[in-house]
Parts: C-alpha cells; structure tokens; sequence
C-alpha cells in the first residue's frame, strides 16, 4: 500500500505528560469519591446489619476501659475535656458529645501514682478476672473476655505465655512487672506486703517516663491477647467486604466500562483533558487492548495497595505505588506506562492527532484519495485542452460542464 500521497495528512502527537497527570489526578479523585461513597454508606450499613460491625467495634473498646489501660476522653461545650472512668460510664458519657477512647499513658497528666495504680488495676485485676468495674451493659459482652482472660489449667496457661491467676500479685507486679529490685529500684519503694509506691524525692518526670514504658508494655500484651486478636481478625474480614467490593466495582466502571464505551479508550480524565488511546502501530484501539491494558493497570494499583492488607495503610502503600508507576512512565523514552508497554498502546493528544481506525479503512481513503487526484488531473487536462485554445473559448457550455465537475470533487 502506498502511503506516500497521504503521510501530511496523517499525524500523531503524544499526549504532554502534565495533561497526563492532570488526567490521571481527575479520574483518581473521582474514584475515591465513589470509593468513599459506596464503602461508607451502603457497604458499612450491610456489614453492620449482617455482621454486627459497629457492635464489634463498641465491644472491643468496652474491654480496652474495662481493663482500665484505657479510658473514655470526652469533649465539653466549653471546650474543656473529661476522662471518664469505665464505672462511671453509664452515668457520664454523653453520647451527644464528641468522646473518644484514650490510652491511660496518653492522657495529660502530670501524676505518676495515678497512671501506675491503673497499670497496676490492669494486672492485678483484670488479667485474673476479679474486682472488675464495668457498666451493666457491659458485662454481658464481657464475661465472654473474663472467661478466657486466663487459662485456669496451669501448663496450657504456660503454653499460651500465660500465667496462672494465683501468680498476679503484689510481688508479681513489683518484681516482674515494675522490677523494683533492678530498673525500677531508683523509682519505687516496697511495703511488707511487697506493694510498690513511689519514692519521695524522685524526679516525676523520669518516673513517669519509666510508668509509661511500663504501661506500653501493658498495653502491648492487651492487644495481642487471643480473645482481643479474634475480634481483630473478625474486624479485618468485616472491612475486606466493606471496601474491597467498591474497590473492584469502581475501578471497572471508571477505567474498563467507561473506556469500552467511548470510541479511542478514554477515561472522563482523559475526554476532560481531550487526551486519548491508540494502538502502538498507529491505528485505533481495539476492545481487548481496552480490556488488557485495564488488567495490568488493575493488578499493578491492587498490588501497591493491598500488599500489608486491608486497612488504613493501603493508602500510603497505594500513594506510593502510584508514584511509582509516574516515575516509570516518565523516565521511559516515550513516556509510556507500564500497562501501555503491555497493552501496545500509546497516550496521544487527541486534537492535533489525525490516525485510522484500520489499516482496511487506511487502504480505503487511500485508494478514494488516489482516485479523486487522478479523476482531477483528467478534468484539468480536458479544460486544458478543450475550453482554452490560444486564449480564446472555444465551447462555453463544456467549460460550465467541466467547472460544475471539479466543484463537485
């Protein structure tokens, strides 16, 4: 085929690569905005209707105050805050107020003796089940969590890293958990009964420091406790259905239904920024370069976001795997991103761009081009010939006959 005669008339142009970005920062938002959408509001409402999430969520804060490691840090209208202790919670909390669940170590306080005796509480109380303060409409949910607090058959309790309820006592906490008698000797002093306080003298913020590594520890055990890993687990599961389903379900309707729909494979970002696909040899995108390119792109942004699992850091992951396939695409030589490079396509500019839809189609104007420059050169060399002969007309009507041909070409 000869493609001499039409290569002015046929022109490709890449997309600048800010347009690209501005393209892909437009689709990116909007997928996020129906990410949010769906994920927030209907996936969240079926998960707490099927699964009991947002209960599975207040159980799991019930035991964090219970085992007084943690408390309820409530918001006043004068812009003060109130820590409510767990027994005081049915009586204080207000559920039409801003609260939040606070770490004891966290808290704004000054009081080393106060963040010790709930350090103290959570060991001496709470890991063997007894003495426990707990709203009424807690306790049903935790004597479940009392129940397997501690295994009452010694060598299993050792088995887990557990230790018997016979072992929390005074001596435990002082020589095991506050080490008076190594680290913790310049801070705490020890009665009879083996009960640790604080030294007179010493200086508050070093202990605190120390109280608070204490409580860390504390609250380290607390989390990885099996009952508190189940509801974890449980809690994992839960959010995999409520955000993984909107996942898949906006990213085919944004980059693989809506680029089926339109002609050359654009997304709204791209229509927006008039930016399309074409097929690396020059012709326009056909449906499965469509439907491979979405692939490859779908499996690189899933790979980058889901590689420590489902949850809050799938974003910074994501961010970062975003970045990556940019920085990719800018240091190849024609700017192409990985998915272009697998699908053979290319990202052209759309209005400055003249290409085919096939090579039959490339054939077919060619062969009409050809035809009409030869059906023109024989017009021009019968008027040439015919109409002028020595300047003088010859026959006026074949002239007006002629002229009305080559308009109409």
């Amino acid at each position: 085929m000869d493609r001499s005669k039409i290569e002015k008339m046929t022109s490709i142009n890449e997309a600048h690569i800010v347009r690209r970005l501005i393209a892909a920062i437009l689709d990116a938002l909007l997928g996020i905005f129906l990410f949010f959408l769906l994920s927030m509001t209907a996936m969240t409402a079926i998960a707490n209707k099927a699964f009991g999430y947002s209960d599975l969520h207040q159980v799991y804060a019930r035991y964090q105050t219970a085992s007084h490691l943690y408390m309820y840090q409530q918001a006043n209208n004068d812009g003060s805050v109130s820590l409510i202790e767990v027994k005081d919670y049915e009586k204080e909390i207000d559920p039409e107020k801003d609260s939040k669940i606070i770490s004891i170590v966290d808290i704004d306080t000054e009081t080393p003796s106060y963040v010790l005796e709930h350090i103290r509480y959570y060991y001496l109380s709470f890991l063997t089940g007894e003495n426990i303060e707990v709203p009424e409409s807690v306790t049903r949910e935790y004597d479940i969590v009392k129940d397997n607090l501690v295994d009452p058959n010694y060598d299993k309790a050792l088995e887990n890293g557990q230790l018997p309820k016979e072992f929390y006592t005074e001596e435990y906490f002082s020589k095991e958990i506050l080490k008076v008698e190594s680290d913790g000797q310049y801070y705490f002093d020890v009665d009879e009964n083996f009960k640790a306080s604080i030294k007179e003298g010493v200086d508050e913020t070093a202990v605190m420091k120390y109280i608070k590594n204490v409580g860390y520890s504390a609250q380290k055990g607390l989390y990885y406790a099996d009952y508190m890993q189940a509801m974890n687990k449980r809690a994992k599961w839960i959010q995999v259905f409520i955000f993984v389903p909107p996942y898949v379900l906006v990213m085919c309707l944004e980059y693989l239904l809506v680029p089926m729909l339109f002609k050359n494979g654009e997304t709204l970002g791209k229509k927006t920024m008039h930016i399309c696909l074409l097929a690396k040899d020059g012709y326009a995108i056909k449906k499965r370069q469509v439907i491979f390119r979405f692939l490859v792109f779908f499996v690189e942004i899933s790979l980058s976001l889901f590689v420590v699992g489902v949850g809050m850091m799938s974003f910074v992951t994501g961010a970062v795997g975003v970045l990556i396939l940019f920085a990719a695409t800018l240091i190849s030589k024609t700017n192409r991103s990985p998915h272009d490079y697998a699908a053979a396509t290319v990202v052209i500019d759309e209005r400055t761009s003249v290409f085919f839809e096939s090579p039959l189609s490339e054939k077919q104007h060619v062969d009409a081009f050809n035809e009409n420059i030869s059906s023109l050169n024989e017009y021009n060399e019968i008027g040439k010939n015919v109409i002028q002969v020595g300047g003088e007309i010859i026959d006026p009507e074949l002239k007006k006959e002629i002229e009305s041909k080559r308009k109409e070409k």
